[in-house]
């Protein structure tokens, strides 16, 4: 068991049951205004883990281990920052996200695109001439085309992918605007459909 579990083991055993059934505003709000470790630490509790889970699918468990460190060491470093925020958990997986892709961008796991590409493209017409096509390619083909984008298009089609919705992926990506992420997704589909029917064209 890793560093981050054991500390949520530990820290979970300690945690009020009181605090466990207060909301994520009057946590921060505890903890902001009253420096309440209570708070702190059912903040930690209840999302420690799922940032953990999150990034350890991209990147090693050392650093995805870091990225939780990094997430919390925010909340008290900064505190009065999260007191504006409406969905805690997002916003500590955009930090999370964001920490790794920093530091260790080349470590980020490749989608399967073989098991998750129906799911993510389900945006798009199942006649579209795109899903048709990629059910014919191998991934290979797939991620290459993705590379060529630009690297928030390309992020934003594989958290799409992975399941993600549009407003989870402004989060994460620190996208204000959902209005762009959903943008960003059909200038990206537009492209790939490109690619793929002139790599069919050559073949």
């Amino acid at each position: 068991m890793g560093l981050i579990r054991n500390l949520f083991k530990q820290i979970t055993a300690t945690s009020g049951t009181d605090y466990s059934q207060r909301s994520d505003s009057w946590l921060i709000n505890e903890w902001v205004e009253c420096h309440d470790i209570e708070a702190y630490t059912e903040v930690y509790s209840r999302y420690s883990m799922i940032v953990f889970d999150f990034l350890s699918k991209k990147v090693s468990l050392d650093i995805a281990e870091d990225g939780v460190q990094h997430c919390f060491s925010m909340l008290v470093e900064n505190p009065k920052s999260f007191k504006t925020i409406k969905n805690l958990k997002n916003y500590f997986l955009a930090i999370g996200y964001n920490y790794v892709k920093k530091y260790s961008r080349q470590q980020i796991v490749e989608i399967s695109f073989d098991e998750k590409i129906e799911k993510g493209f389900d945006l798009l017409d199942k006649q579209d001439v795109l899903s048709e096509l990629i059910y014919e390619q191998d991934s290979k083909k797939i991620d290459k085309i993705l590379n060529e984008l630009r690297p928030e298009w390309s992020d934003a089609v594989r958290l799409r992918i992975e399941g993600y919705k549009p407003s989870e992926i402004s989060y994460i990506l620190s996208i204000s605007d959902v209005k762009k992420v959903k943008n960003n997704l059909y200038q990206s589909y537009k492209y790939i459909k490109k690619r793929l029917l002139e790599i069919s064209g050559e073949e």
